[in-house]
Order: C-alpha cells, then sequence, then structure tokens
C-alpha cells in the first residue's frame, strides 16, 4: 500500500537535518524572495504591486 509511517517520516526529516537541505532551501527563499522585492521598487504604487509585496513578506515569514 501507499501508506507512509511515522518512522518513514522520520527517517526523511533526519536525512533532510543531516544535509541542511531545508536550511539551504529557507536561504534560497529569502534570497530570492528579496530580490523580488527589489524588482518591485521601480514600479508604479498600485494595488497590484503592494499585493506581490505583501505576498513577498508572507513567504519570507513563512520560511523563518
Amino acid at each position: 500500500t501507499g501508506d507512509v509511517t511515522a518512522a518513514a517520516i522520520e527517517r526523511v526529516r533526519s536525512i533532510y537535518e543531516s544535509t541542511r537541505t531545508l536550511t539551504e532551501a529557507r536561504k534560497s527563499i529569502v534570497r530570492h524572495t528579496k530580490a523580488a522585492q527589489r524588482s518591485l521598487v521601480p514600479l508604479p504604487a498600485c494595488q497590484g504591486r503592494e499585493s506581490l509585496r505583501w505576498l513577498a513578506e508572507r513567504l519570507i515569514l513563512r520560511t523563518n
């Protein structure tokens, strides 16, 4: 069957921690999101720009 056991989840979590995969993924998310935020600066102020800025901030908060 396709059942995932708690032991299997813990094994994967252990691999991610030992290889720092999640830490590096978080760093990458923050780096790319900050670049996206910088690209919004020259755009004219509008609801769309503010929505994208807000979304980017939430993404960074979610990864921390």
